[in-house]
């Protein structure tokens, strides 16, 4: 197939692991990138995103604009990821492209939908990553709305090879976080550091560093950068314990950190939610927690119980390898289309 990605260029980004596995499963697939493809614009991306959020007739110019790029490639699929293409946009490439279907795959959580375009526009198909949001979709608005949940990328997201002990012994990190400091996160590590019993070493990845409005204490564990790709990989797996926190408006759903860590052979104690028996059988592949209390106490029994740790850290790691890729996302996608995959 010919597809078309609606959404930013970027390494390990969730277009860019789209595009990188379509061509892996012998498929034609093409970026087209609002920011960069547009040569209308020749401005910074958030100078074109708040020009183009400033005025809406400007705004229907632009994105019909840029449909002309999707057009050119004759697509047999077109996927948007992109909150903010408006409806006349979508309703334009119903029109030009009768029999190419035209999806929205939404990867955040449900209260950043920005305008809410996405609920106003023709698409064939909206995929999310939130149960919540597509039952409320389908059973009160109507919607072909359907739960498809993040993944990770075994190209992209390379769990390393040398055994797990050697590398922990090297780095010699107990607990990692891979995300940025927001102020929910803030305050659950602050108290969650209060909570442990003992020392541990952490170190946290992300980017910015906390917000203008935020101080906190987590700054001196900060690296200073954030992480994509093998490197981000190679922290989950050399830590004892990667730690994963999830945005307070992930109601049901997990968070595309969830799949990398398991991907990337890592330890992985996370926020519970209600689909993880779903994905992972808890205390058997992942390990969850639901307060600070219980966190900080798995925390230390882990940390005492490197076997237990290592045979978890290795069963997720085969659960994801097997039922978590892209490739199984796209084919679980293609199935709803009528596509069959691959």
């Amino acid at each position: 197939m010919n597809i078309v990605i609606l959404g930013s260029r970027g390494f390990d980004t969730l277009e860019g692991n789209i595009a990188e596995t379509l061509l892996h499963m012998g498929h034609d697939a093409h970026i087209v990138d609002v920011y960069q493809d547009l040569a209308l614009l020749k401005l910074s991306r958030v100078a074109t995103y708040t020009l183009m959020q400033a005025s809406y007739g400007l705004c229907v110019f632009l994105w019909k604009r840029l449909c002309n790029y999707v057009v050119e490639h004759k697509p047999d699929l077109i996927i948007v990821t992109y909150r903010e293409v408006v409806p006349e946009a979508i309703a334009d490439l119903k029109r030009r492209l009768k029999n190419t279907p035209v999806v929205h795959l939404n990867p955040d959580h449900i209260s950043n939908l920005g305008r809410q375009y996405i609920l106003m526009s023709p698409y064939d198909a909206l995929f999310t990553k939130e149960p919540f949001l597509a039952e409320n979709m389908r059973r009160l608005y109507g919607l072909n709305a359907h739960y498809l949940p993040e993944s990770f990328n075994p190209r992209v997201h390379m769990k390393p090879r040398e055994p797990k002990p050697d590398v922990e012994a090297v780095t010699d990190v107990d607990l990692v976080v891979i995300a940025n400091l927001n102020p929910y996160r803030v305050l659950f590590l602050e108290r969650l550091l209060g909570a442990i019993r003992r020392e541990v070493k952490i170190v946290i990845y992300g980017g910015p560093k906390p917000l203008p409005w935020v101080r906190s204490r987590l700054e001196v564990f900060h690296a200073g950068k954030p992480l994509v790709g093998a490197e981000k990989a190679a922290a989950f797996y050399g830590s004892r314990i990667a730690l994963n926190t999830m945005h307070p408006s992930e109601f049901h759903g997990v968070n595309c950190r969830f799949f990398e860590a398991m991907g990337s052979g890592a330890f992985l104690l996370t926020e519970h939610r209600p689909v993880i028996p779903d994905l992972a059988i808890p205390d058997a592949e992942v390990v969850t927690f639901r307060d600070v209390q219980e966190a900080a106490a798995k925390i230390e029994y882990y940390l005492d119980h490197d076997a237990d740790r290592i045979s978890i850290a290795e069963a997720g790691y085969k659960r994801a390898s097997r039922d978590h890729t892209y490739e199984k996302r796209i084919d679980a996608m293609m199935a709803i289309l009528g596509g069959g995959g691959q």
